[in-house]
């Protein structure tokens, strides 16, 4: 749906994608999208990673990402005034550093991220009459708040999966008008998502949630309406100044939600890709032909299935080989080089790498994908 807005009794929320910068004092903001962040009560942005303090904690053995000191500042003067912290990189420079980036943020609500309390606490706003919460929530990678019998004195992320979240959202919502909940889970890269967590974000509306705004895969994927409420699997990279080849790194969807005076809730979709240091507005016609191309993906099972088995099988290869590596393993097959790899390995005594192992093993989506690969692969139909 798209709808123009011109009622000023409407409640307009804006929800942007993965943001990360070491060089705030470098971005502009074009003056297109200036004007969509002022019309909006309320701008949600997720805050990829911590303000980074001495060197980077070496725990999952994938890159870390660092915010500078001056990023909180950036979100807040641009006017975010809702900080997702939910993600797989808050915990790459330690709690100390987490701790420090909370702070940072001088009057905007900050979710997801804390002690125990904080970051299962849902946040709430209240704007033209409207009780409005806010929840972030991330799949199960090193940084996550999982284990509230013997981890109740650390800080980290929430669990979407954690068992205590379907009650959490269903009294919560008996105090609010609205619950919006922000998700950080998928494949990295892809654009299209898993069924496995189509199903929990439907499960997640079904309990109460009025959308479900989905990150992490650093590109966009599709979006559907169920039971009257929509879902988008992933917004896709709103900035970070990290540059990719990768296939539209530099393109994002940003979404206002409005809520009108009937307590209708529709939304406008704003293409945005960065160019430079600059975030304009995309308004191509490649942009909409690949938020139709998104969106029908979802609509066929069948040939939706078809894909996300063919991407398991595709990715396969690489989760072999971590998890192979992990165990200080080669595949088994007699190629040369391979034979060389497992005698060098012998001769150096190579360290089995279980921090990469848990990671993979915790993560759900890394889950959901070796398992749909492993049961083509073996013939396993259930």
């Amino acid at each position: 749906m798209s709808h123009t807005i011109h009622d000023q009794d409407k409640v307009r929320i804006l929800f942007c994608g993965d943001f990360m910068s070491r060089n705030p004092e470098n971005i502009r903001i074009s003056s297109e999208f200036g004007n969509v962040i002022k019309i909006c009560d309320l701008k949600c942005i997720n805050f990829e990673g911590s303000i980074a303090l001495g060197a980077p904690k070496s725990i999952k053995g994938t890159a870390a990402l660092q915010q500078s000191i001056d990023s909180p500042a950036w979100c807040e003067g641009n006017g975010f005034n809702i900080i997702s912290l939910a993600n797989n990189h808050m915990l790459d420079y330690g709690q100390d550093a987490l701790i420090t980036t909370i702070k940072s943020f001088k009057s905007a609500l900050t979710l997801g991220a804390g002690d125990w309390d904080q970051a299962y606490q849902v946040k709430r706003a209240d704007v033209k009459g409207l009780k409005i919460g806010f929840m972030s929530l991330a799949q199960c990678e090193f940084g996550i708040l999982n284990d509230n019998w013997n981890n109740n004195h650390l800080c980290g992320c929430a669990w979407i999966n954690h068992s205590k979240i379907n009650s959490i959202i269903r009294e919560e919502k008996k105090k609010l008008d609205y619950l919006f909940v922000i998700t950080h889970a998928g494949i990295e890269y892809y654009d299209i998502p898993l069924p496995e967590w189509r199903d929990r974000y439907k499960e997640l509306i079904d309990l109460g949630a009025d959308a479900i705004l989905g990150g992490h895969p650093h590109v966009p994927q599709g979006w559907e309406i169920y039971n009257g409420r929509p879902i988008f699997y992933s917004l896709g990279i709103f900035f970070f100044d990290l540059k990719s080849i990768r296939e539209n790194w530099n393109s994002g969807l940003s979404v206002i939600l409005e809520i009108d005076k009937s307590g209708s809730l529709t939304f406008q979709l704003v293409n945005t890709i960065k160019v430079g240091n600059e975030l304009l507005i995309d308004t191509s016609e490649t942009a909409q032909r690949r938020n139709k191309k998104l969106c029908q993906k979802l609509v066929d099972q069948y040939l939706y299935i078809d894909e996300v088995n063919k991407l398991c099988l595709e990715l396969w290869p690489s989760f072999e080989n971590v998890l192979l590596r992990s165990l200080n393993g080669e595949k088994t097959d007699l190629k040369l080089k391979n034979f060389v790899k497992q005698l060098l390995n012998i001769l150096k005594v190579r360290k089995p790498e279980y921090r990469l192992l848990i990671n993979h093993i915790r993560c759900e989506s890394s889950r959901y994908v070796i398992v749909r690969a492993l049961k083509q692969i073996a013939g396993v139909e259930i």
